[in-house]
Formats: structure tokens, C-alpha cells, sequence
């Protein structure tokens, strides 16, 4: 930890040096965690919030998580425990000149994950990105990563200037043969500048991002690694369903390029904010194999695979400040396209897109430093398909989430605030479809993979939610916050259950941690 004491140091400076005197409207984004994506949005483009009089903040954190997992997809750990510190803060150091910054860091225990070795996840996403090794055994991981952001936006004249920098650092393995070791380093940056004319601001921005990640895979014993023990031989994925020979089992790199750039408009208002944004980014996932030699390096030779991303968005947010009541409504479109090509083969056979639309409306109803009441909803359209030319695999499925929350000050006095948030979750499927046709004598992806994993994104889901926040001022500048949720989902429909021997149990999931803020 000795490593991150300047951090922590400079954060400390930037905090004294902006005790200057917060205007009497200032949004305080640590008053309720409605507000608390508009932190988010902030570093998304700096610039449209130079007008907006945000509240210096910092807080620091302390938490747990654990997730029990019955109800997921094949490549996602059956049971997962985190612990986390983090540090969020914005430092207003004069009236033109805006600071902020995050750090956070993650100790990850993940047991029983099987048809995955790699840092990915299909927890939160449909795939694993198309080329990568797997064996049906599962095992335990343990895995450290943080996070550092960086930004600042500044007003000169009629210009508004603004960067961002990110810089992320992962390491995981896995303790059951065969065990890879990654490590991967994430470096990102992203430029922005504004032209103001009264109340309407024009933004243009631009962002690079480089990743590298490295595998070494051992096995203590080595001669499980061979067809005659098919839960620990390992094999190699490209695509969607299809297995195929792999020149570097131990050893290979990803190297990704990342680039984009978009423009914003913004609108301030004496009460309101709106802004506008849309993007294109495009990403080249490149896997390096070994040379005649065994070594891996960046070299054209060495190229074996390659992923391509092509995303657009756009994203509206209008934000409404009122003495008595605070309104936020965001709709966020998002369109994305993937494809593999194999440089041995001279040829492509993965195809990947996902369009989503997600509208969501906040409203705070409060006196003062109380909140009455928060209540916030939001609803999402996915449409997801797959395609691999040679696996043979064709699948889509569109699917609608819904979820709402409300939250009140139960209790509120100068000595401390109770926080209390109910809520709930549903994802419905709309249609879906798979088809697949054997190409080969493996159908060891589809059956275990490809079509559990449907049958999952086929289930209609339920999920209640349950958050406490407890508040206490220790001085005139310093609060404690203490913190503690409690989630479920559940199937509503038999998909899962029919094609898996799912028993019925429904996901848990539990959080708590300490904070203190100034």
C-alpha cells in the first residue's frame, strides 16, 4: 500500500486548497446516490459541466461483496467475493479551473468457474470475446486489480478545455491444472474542448487507448493436458462454437489499440443542464503467439488473431436543480459490431452485434438536506445476435429490463441520517433463436456452453433489492457512512432449468462497507 501514499497525499493538498466557499446551490453529489451517476457523466465530457456549481467532495471506502450465483451463464464463477477500497473526488480550485479523480483497488476470490481462461467474464456481458483458451474443469481464481482516473477541465475566454487519463492494472490465476497466470495493463486518454456562446456550448473530443495482456499457462502436471482426460485438455476457441488447433497453448499475448472521437452540445439554464453527446470507437484486439524459439513479442509474424469493435452512441441527460426537487432523465443508444479474422486461415468466421436503448428518470423530492422521497426507473431494449460461419452457430435474442427503486430519510437530525432504499429488477426475453449445425465431430462448446447459456438469456428473471445508508457527521467538514444491501433474483420461467440441472436456488447477492467523506 506504501505505493499509493502520494496519491492519497495530493488528494489531501486539493482538498484544502478548495475549502473555498461553496456556492449556496451547489449539487452535492454525496446527498443521496441518485446523484452519484452524475460523477460518471463528469468524467464522460468535463467540459459541459464547467457551469455546473458541483460540491467539492472526497470519499474514501472500505467493502465487501459477495455474490452466490446458481442462475448465470456457463463462464461465470458459481460463487465470487470482493473486497474493495476506493477514493472518488472533485476539487473546484477556483472558478475556472476543476479537478477530479478516483482510485480504486479489488482482491477477487472466484470459485467454481469452468470453460474459461481468460480475465473475461460473462457475467455482465452475453460472450467472451471470440479467440481464447478453455478446459471443462472448473476452478478457483484469485485475481487483483485497481483503477486510477485522472481529469481536469479549465475555462479560458470563451473555450473550455478538459482531459481525462486512465491507467488500469490486473493480475488473476487460477490454482487447479491447468493454471494460467495473466497480467494485463490498461493506458487510456481522452482530450476535449468547447466553444461557448452564451448559454449554448458546441464540445469536440477524442480518446487512444492501449491494453496488453499477457498468459502463462502451467500445469503441475502435465500429462493431463492430452485427449485422453477431456476435463483438463485444453482447447482453443475461435468464434462462436468452433474449436481449432492453437500453435502457443503456454504462452501468447492480446495487444489492443483502442480509438474514437465524438462531439457534445450542452445547454446551461439557471436550472437546467442539458447536454448531448455521441461517439464512434473502433478497437483491434491482436493475439501474438510464439516464435521457432518460444518467445512472444510484438511482432507482425506472430500475429494469429484478431478482434475488431466498432461502437456508436449517443446519450442525452437532461438535469433540472429546484430548491424543493431535482430531476434527471438520460436516454443512452448504443450500437455495436464484432468480428474475428484468422491470419492463418486468411479469412473470418465470427460476426457479433448488439444495439441497446435504455431511457431512465431520477427524481428527488427533498427540505433541505433531507430526502422525502428519491424514486428512480429506467427501462432497456437489447437486441443480440451471434453468428459463426464455420461452428455453425446463429443465435439471437431480444429481451427488455425494467427496474425501479425508491429511497427516503427515515430518520433525520444533526446527529445522523438513516437512508432506506427498496427496489426491484425483471428482464424479459422478447424472442429468441438458435440454431446450430455440427461441423465437426466437437459439439463440446455448444452443448455446454452456447445452449445453457440461451436457455439463460430465455428465462424471465425477478430480482428484489434492499439498501440501508447509515450517516453520521464526526466533524463539521467529515461524515461517516456505513452501508449494507441485499439482492436476489429469481426465475420466473423453466428455460434454465429444463436445459440445465439448475435446482431452483435463486442468485444472492450481499454488500457492506464503511466510507468517509469531506
Amino acid at each position: 500500500m506504501m505505493r499509493y501514499k502520494p496519491e492519497l497525499t495530493l488528494s489531501l493538498i486539493l482538498s484544502y486548497l478548495a475549502v473555498a466557499a461553496q456556492e449556496k446551490d451547489s449539487l452535492n453529489l454525496m446527498q443521496n446516490r441518485i446523484y452519484r451517476p452524475q460523477f460518471d457523466h463528469l468524467k464522460t465530457n468535463p467540459v459541459q459541466y464547467t457551469d455546473l456549481p458541483l460540491a467539492d467532495f472526497t470519499e474514501t471506502s472500505l467493502m465487501l461483496s459477495s455474490r452466490d450465483l446458481n442462475l448465470k451463464r456457463t463462464q461465470t464463477a458459481g460463487q465470487i467475493t470482493e473486497y474493495g477500497f476506493a477514493t472518488d473526488g472533485i476539487f473546484n480550485i477556483h472558478q475556472n479551473l476543476r479537478l477530479f479523480g478516483s482510485f480504486n483497488y479489488a482482491f477477487i476470490k472466484e470459485k467454481e468457474l469452468a470453460y474459461n481462461l481468460t480475465s473475461q467474464r460473462t457475467e455482465n456481458n452475453m460472450i467472451l470475446n471470440p479467440n481464447y483458451l478453455l478446459v471443462p474443469k472448473a476452478g478457483d481464481w484469485e485475481s487483483q486489480e485497481y483503477k486510477v482516473t485522472g481529469g481536469a477541465s479549465y475555462r479560458l475566454s470563451s473555450f473550455d478545455f478538459g482531459a481525462t487519463v486512465n491507467y488500469g492494472n490486473r493480475s488473476s490465476f487460477r490454482d487447479t491444472d491447468p493454471r494460467p497466470g495473466i497480467s494485463s495493463a490498461d493506458y487510456s486518454g481522452k482530450a476535449f474542448v468547447g466553444f461557448n456562446l452564451g448559454k449554448h456550448q458546441i464540445s469536440f473530443f477524442g480518446h487512444l487507448g492501449r491494453k496488453t495482456e499477457e498468459h502463462d499457462i502451467i500445469s503441475v502436471n502435465e500429462y493431463i493436458n492430452a485427449p485422453s482426460f477431456p476435463d483438463t485438455f485444453v482447447r482453443f476457441s475461435a468464434g462462436y462454437g468452433r474449436i481449432i488447433n492453437f500453435p502457443s497453448y503456454s504462452d501468447f499475448i492480446y495487444k489492443t489499440f483502442d480509438r474514437g472521437y465524438g462531439a457534445g452540445y450542452a445547454f446551461q439554464g439557471e436550472h437546467d443542464l442539458i447536454t448531448v453527446n455521441s461517439g464512434y470507437s473502433k478497437s483491434i484486439e491482436t493475439l501474438f503467439t510464439k516464435d521457432a524459439g518460444g518467445a512472444v513479442y510484438f511482432e507482425e509474424s506472430l500475429e494469429n488473431m484478431k478482434y475488431r469493435l466498432k461502437s456508436y452512441y449517443a446519450q442525452v441527460q437532461w438535469l433540472r436543480r429546484g430548491a424543493e426537487k431535482d430531476i434527471i432523465t438520460n436516454l443512452d443508444l448504443k450500437s455495436i459490431t464484432g468480428d474475428n479474422y484468422s491470419v492463418p486461415e486468411q479469412g473470418q468466421n465470427f460476426r457479433m452485434t448488439l444495439d441497446r436503448a435504455e431511457l431512465s428518470n431520477a427524481v428527488v423530492w427533498k427540505d433541505r438536506k433531507r430526502v422525502l422521497l428519491g424514486l428512480n426507473t429506467s427501462a432497456s431494449y437489447s437486441d443480440f445476435s451471434a453468428t459463426d460461419l464455420l461452428g455453425v452457430t446463429y443465435k439471437y435474442i431480444k429481451s427488455f429490463d425494467l427496474q425501479f427503486a425508491a429511497n427516503r430519510d427515515l430518520l433525520h437530525s444533526t446527529e445522523f441520517i438513516l437512508n432506506l432504499e427498496a427496489g426491484a429488477e425483471a428482464y424479459i426475453p422478447l424472442c429468441q433463436s438458435l440454431n446450430y449445425t455440427a461441423a465437426s465431430s466437437s459439439d463440446l462448446i455448444f452443448n455446454n456452453v452456447i445452449a445453457p447459456d440461451h436457455a439463460f438469456e430465455s428465462t424471465t428473471k425477478l430480482g428484489p433489492q434492499l439498501t440501508l445508508n447509515f450517516y453520521r457527521p464526526l466533524t463539521a467538514r467529515t461524515n461517516l457512512r456505513i452501508f449494507t444491501s441485499f439482492a436476489a433474483l429469481y426465475a420466473l420461467s423453466s428455460e434454465f432449468q429444463d436445459q440445465t440441472d439448475y435446482s431452483g436456488t435463486p442468485n444472492l447477492r450481499f454488500n457492506a462497507g464503511i466510507s468517509l467523506f469531506y
